[in-house]
């Protein structure tokens, strides 16, 4: 049976740590990235760091209290911080993909899983239908 109150995402200091904080940087660097432009190694490194910070937190609260969408946020999330990663580091960049195209698929396709599942599965597995 899930805990409602070990979930982050309901205790706002804590949500605000782990998720408000990391998103309102992400959100940023689309206002800051203009005067790194020459260096996407910088900003996309500030992405890997947030991503990484959430999507480990997103596994941590989906393992210790059974909340939905982070069962699929936190991976979602991980995989992106890897495709910053080789982005950023040039190791890997298709003609077709720009920073703001990774940025804008990383936060939108985090908030679709988000209420998507959480519509499919009910806010918590474990807990009877649709419980929360």
């Amino acid at each position: 049976m899930p805990e409602k109150q070990a979930d982050d995402t309901r205790q706002l200091p804590v949500f605000l740590l782990k998720y408000g904080i990391p998103l309102l940087v992400l959100v940023s660097t689309q206002w800051w990235s203009e005067y790194l432009a020459a260096n996407t190694l910088i900003i996309s490194m500030v992405w890997v760091a947030g991503l990484t910070i959430m999507g480990l937190a997103c596994l941590v609260n989906a393992r210790r209290c059974g909340r939905v969408h982070c069962y699929f946020t936190g991976p979602y999330m991980l995989v992106f911080a890897i495709v910053f990663l080789l982005y950023g580091s040039e190791i890997y960049q298709p003609a077709w993909v720009d920073m703001s195209t990774l940025a804008n698929t990383a936060l939108w396709g985090t908030g679709l899983l988000w209420v998507v599942t959480e519509l499919i599965f009910g806010k918590y597995f474990g807990a009877g239908k649709n419980a929360g």
